[in-house]
């Protein structure tokens, strides 16, 4: 089939369409559900053009599907934890780019196009859930100081007004009830409190108080919200990576993914190619899907890297020690536990925007699913006129389904080639020492507020360690060499597997081999 009715543009690239090619082709096409539920309202004044790019839609989710279970087969993942990473992202030097993934609050959706600029971040989210609650010492506090209660709240609140250095606890960690005392008594000197004030509010704010710990502890990390996996622990769990294979064959992969956790194909609207916008490249996507279409993975190295908010334990993580802890489980989980006007306060947001059905904090990532020295290979059926050959083989250099890896970028090499009938095969590679984020690890907010790893997402990097001191009933995650994790496991029963890796709970990790 010829492509010279789709009527496809000569296209020379200034820089700026060159930069913004780096945000793909069907993401400016369709920015998810939210976009496709406005469209819909205009959907009688659709043309015959937009029903195209429809099918186009349809088409690349039901491709998505089967690459999503073309994954969890040839790698051996959970579908109940599952989530695919649609994205050209290759890890950078710092770990400010691992954390960013773990930030990220998933969709319900087997794959997800990650864009920073577009997701909710955990961080920032549970800010504005701590910041809302009511701490307990409040009512007494707000009494002594009256009509001054407000104006020290937002003296508190704002990082400028953390003391430095900050008060440390008899182990060298924040103290960050001290950091509130000291915090109270700068501000009261500042404001003429009397010595009574001074003295009454210093023992009202040393009582144990969570809620206000939790905030002390956001506001003290002034904007840097740190996760417990660094990227030198990206680095560690590739190097011991093993090699594994993923395959898809459009005319016979199931594309069903009702046995995934999310039951739902597609988060976002892309297509084939990453790099342009024009409605021809919709027709072509539609066009080369009712072909077969086949493609072949190979991952030199398949790692899985476990990690969490930064929380209240101490962290052996060397890449941490610049950073403090922001993360408080058991203040998350009595927000969780009490949807009433005593422990959340009036206003936004509410217990129901946050845990309620539509809530905004439904899911956490638990982990990443990393691979490196990556090989993706694409033929068809599909027969590319003559005259369109020079642009496709353009549109393949800014990136293809599923890894979207522009050419020059991350160590990406793109080259396709054309038999004489106008079938094609397109091969992407980018070598080992350029890692990039498969998918995530997808755990229930609920889970993650049961369990201790939810709580303590600490992980050490013992090696060689045994379970003699970790009591049986400490329950965490274990991490089988091929790729599984098993729940609530306790430490023996983890170690028992002859390819286990890891054991993680509750601020320890015992490697098993």
């Amino acid at each position: 089939m010829s492509l010279n009715h789709l009527h496809i543009p000569e296209r020379t690239r200034t820089d700026g369409q060159a930069a913004a090619a780096k945000v793909p082709g069907r993401v400016r096409r369709g920015l998810g559900r939210m976009a496709l539920a406005t469209l819909a309202l205009g959907f009688a004044a659709w043309s015959g053009q937009a029903m195209a790019q429809s099918a186009s839609e349809q088409a690349m989710s039901k491709l998505t599907a089967q690459w999503y279970n073309a994954v969890v087969n040839g790698l051996n993942l959970d579908s109940s934890k599952f989530q695919l990473m649609q994205a050209n992202t290759a890890f950078g030097t710092t770990s400010d780019s691992v954390w960013a993934f773990f930030d990220a609050m998933p969709p319900q959706s087997v794959s997800n196009f990650y864009e920073p600029s577009r997701v909710n971040s955990f961080a920032q989210t549970y800010g504005a859930v701590i910041n809302n609650l009511v701490p307990q010492v409040s009512n007494d506090l707000q009494k002594l100081l009256a009509d001054k209660y407000v104006a020290w709240e937002t003296y508190a609140s704002d990082p400028k007004n953390l003391p430095n250095p900050l008060p440390k606890d008899k182990n060298g960690y924040p103290d960050f009830v001290q950091v509130r005392v000291t915090q109270y008594l700068t501000w009261g000197l500042m404001n003429g409190l009397d010595t009574n004030t001074l003295n009454a509010g210093r023992t009202l704010l040393q009582q144990t108080d969570i809620i206000s710990t939790a905030i002390t502890q956001w506001v003290a990390a002034n904007g840097q919200f740190a996760y417990t996996a660094s990227i030198g622990d990206v680095q560690n769990q590739v190097n011991q990576g093993r090699a594994r294979s993923a395959s898809l064959d459009s005319t016979t992969t199931s594309s069903d993914v009702s046995q995934s956790w999310a039951k739902v194909a597609a988060e976002g609207v892309w297509d084939i190619f990453g790099g342009e916008a024009e409605s021809s490249w919709s027709q072509f996507t539609s066009s080369l899907t009712n072909e077969k279409v086949q493609i072949n993975a190979t991952f030199q190295k398949v790692a899985t890297v476990l990690g969490g908010p930064y929380a209240t334990s101490a962290s052996t993580n060397p890449d941490l020690v610049n950073y403090s802890p922001w993360y408080n489980g058991a203040a998350l989980k009595t927000a969780q536990e009490n949807n009433n006007n005593i422990v959340w306060k009036h206003g936004a947001p509410t217990w129901d925007q946050t845990f309620g059905g539509d809530g905004n904090m439904q899911r956490v990532v638990q982990g990443l699913i990393v691979v490196d020295g990556v090989t993706i290979t694409m033929t068809s059926s599909y027969s590319v006129a003559q005259e369109d050959r020079e642009n496709v083989q353009h549109e393949f250099a800014a990136g293809f389904f599923p890894f979207f890896g522009v050419e020059g970028e991350g160590g990406w090499s793109n080259d396709v080639t054309f038999n004489d009938d106008g079938t094609f095969t397109a091969v992407s590679t980018s070598p080992v020492g350029n890692p990039q984020i498969l998918g995530v690890l997808v755990e229930s907010i609920n889970d993650a507020l049961s369990t201790e790893i939810g709580v303590d997402f600490q992980m050490t990097s013992a090696v060689g360690g045994g379970c003699a001191q970790i009591p049986n009933g400490v329950i965490g995650q274990c991490m089988l060499g091929d790729g599984t994790q098993l729940p609530r496991t306790n430490c023996p029963a983890c170690c028992a597997h002859r390819t286990a890796l890891t054991w993680i709970g509750g601020g320890n990790a015992v490697a098993c081999q």
